[in-house]
């Protein structure tokens, strides 16, 4: 099967750090390689993927609609030329969706990565599937949008685990990774630490060019001490695996309305046998089990699980990863969505 993927233009597929729609286009396009199907990968600049054709569309950019919309205008006329048997539409925005529309006889499965991309369904007629990363993401998706149970196809993002250093023996601090936001908790982890004594990291994305409020960031950056509380900010790849493979837990205390439709750090601090304590919002019951991997609760309720993260065994963390979240299985299903 010949099988172009249409990836995100923000950043180069795929990348290192934060940013984990492009890793999992990169997946999906290697995995389809290695069972025989040609792929052609369609992403920005910088962009790569051993075995398949990589179309490079334009600068990597967080421009939003405007550099998708840039991307299409380069990007369309190579697809069709191409002839590939189906689309996979990884992209943000609806930019792809002309491209079934204009030639009806093509098959392309959309993937939602974000939590409501628009507040009105795609055209009828502009994809043959939609998928959404989570369960709870594509009823979320169908609700809205009016859909029946059913339109929506929830597929879960998957991890190299074996990229992952796994360790069972932790250190005693916690570790906040996520995006330096509101949404993600990072000011309420730093609060939590401080009312009950613990030793916190904080690290994650926290430029103001990826869309992060300098005034949150500076906030939390106000409360950190360097002792009790350290903040690293934005950090390497390697050093994140450091951190996950070395913290008695990932606490990232979520807050609504921001509600959270996968959550890839969860997953890779598994995946290094890191518990998760997190807030009961979006896919989090889907990602973490509760009592075995980790603990989700309801914000006030978070500090009743704080003493409790080494009852909580980094063998079966890595192993719900596993089991769970692997790339074989995501290609598996991406391949029977359409009698791949």
């Amino acid at each position: 099967m010949r099988v172009a993927v249409i990836s995100a233009m923000a950043l180069p597929t795929p990348t290192q750090g934060y940013g984990g729609l492009e890793n999992q286009a990169y997946y999906l396009a290697r995995g389809l390689i290695q069972r025989g199907h040609k792929v052609l990968l369609v992403a920005a600049k910088g962009s790569r993927c051993e075995g398949a054709e990589v179309y490079e569309a334009v600068e990597p950019a967080y421009r939003g609609l405007e550099i998708e919309e840039e991307a299409y205008e380069h990007y369309n006329d190579l697809i069709l030329n191409w002839k590939p048997d189906l689309i996979l539409d990884h992209s943000h925005f609806f930019s792809a969706y002309r491209l079934k529309l204009e030639h009806p006889n093509l098959r392309v499965v959309k993937t939602w990565h974000d939590l409501q991309p628009a507040f009105t369904p795609p055209s009828e007629g502009s994809y043959d599937l939609m998928v959404a990363v989570s369960k709870f993401h594509a009823g979320f998706l169908e609700e809205n949008w009016r859909l029946p149970g059913g339109s929506i196809v929830p597929i879960y993002n998957a991890i190299d685990i074996a990229s992952f250093p796994f360790c069972e023996n932790r250190e005693d601090w916690f570790l906040f990774f996520s995006r330096i936001a509101e949404g993600k908790g990072a000011l309420e982890a730093i609060k939590l630490a401080k009312k009950h004594g613990f030793k916190l990291v904080v690290a994650g994305e926290d430029s103001i060019e990826k869309g992060n409020d300098p005034a949150y960031v500076w906030a939390c950056m106000r409360e950190c001490d360097g002792e009790q509380i350290s903040y690293l900010g934005r950090v390497s790849e390697e050093e994140k695996l450091n951190l996950i493979s070395r913290a008695r837990a990932v606490i990232v205390p979520l807050k609504k309305p921001y509600q959270e439709v996968f959550g890839i750090w969860a997953v890779e601090a598994m995946a290094a046998g890191c518990p998760v304590l997190t807030t009961n919002n979006g896919a989090m019951p889907e990602l973490v089990k509760h009592g075995e991997t980790g603990f989700i609760a309801e914000s006030e309720e978070l500090a009743e699980y704080v003493d409790k993260m080494d009852e909580i065994m980094p063998s079966d963390c890595r192993r719900w990863v596993r089991n769970n979240f692997n790339i074989e299985t995501m290609i598996t299903q991406y391949e029977a969505c359409l009698g791949g």
